[in-house]
């Protein structure tokens, strides 16, 4: 837990000196111009089939804001959140990032579990040029200059597993998981 906190107070703290420079380095004028606090969505599911985990990685996601915030955010610059529960939808994931970002103007969005949910996100942040922090795991073969991937993907865990089993004389083995995107991708890898 404590090295999921660190990754992510270090991921936030990217977003947000990222955010910085897209947005231009503090617009603001007079005392308070670049002080102002940096939006940041969250965009989790804290209800439909995957509140299950998201759950987890939302109250985290928060932990460690409030974390940096206690310690004066970044650069002097607070971080404030916005929280949009796309109920496991990944049709209103994406409908919840381009709220987060027209209506909302957050600068970043840190958030969704499923690949499902991060593949309907994706073209939203690409159109309108946010960044989307992905906290899990991914099947890997996908890449965007508007997402930072912080999972491990499936040849991380696939190969060193699989030749593990060769090298221990396993000829015969399954793989069991989900029908989504990742167990698939990593079934396919495994057989490879």
């Amino acid at each position: 837990m404590k090295a999921m906190k660190k990754k992510l107070c270090v991921l936030l703290s990217c977003a947000v000196l990222l955010a910085g420079v897209l947005t231009g380095c503090g617009k603001g004028s007079g005392a308070a111009g670049g002080k102002e606090p940096v939006k940041i969505g969250l965009l989790y599911s804290l209800s439909g089939v995957t509140s299950v985990s998201e759950k987890q990685l939302y109250n985290g996601t928060k932990l460690a804001i409030d974390e940096l915030n206690a310690g004066g955010g970044i650069g002097g610059r607070k971080i404030e959140t916005v929280f949009a529960d796309y109920a496991s939808d990944p049709a209103r994931a994406a409908d919840k990032a381009r709220k987060l970002i027209l209506d909302d103007k957050v600068t970043a969005i840190v958030g969704t579990c499923s690949s499902a949910a991060r593949q309907a996100v994706k073209p939203v942040v690409e159109q309108y040029r946010s960044l989307l922090i992905y906290p899990q795991s991914y099947e890997g073969q996908e890449k965007s200059n508007n997402i930072v991937y912080t999972g491990c993907i499936p040849n991380q865990q696939a190969e060193i597993f699989v030749n593990w089993l060769l090298g221990k004389g396993y000829r015969k083995f399954f793989l069991i998981g989900c029908d989504f995107i990742y167990p698939q991708v990593e079934n396919k890898l495994a057989k490879e």
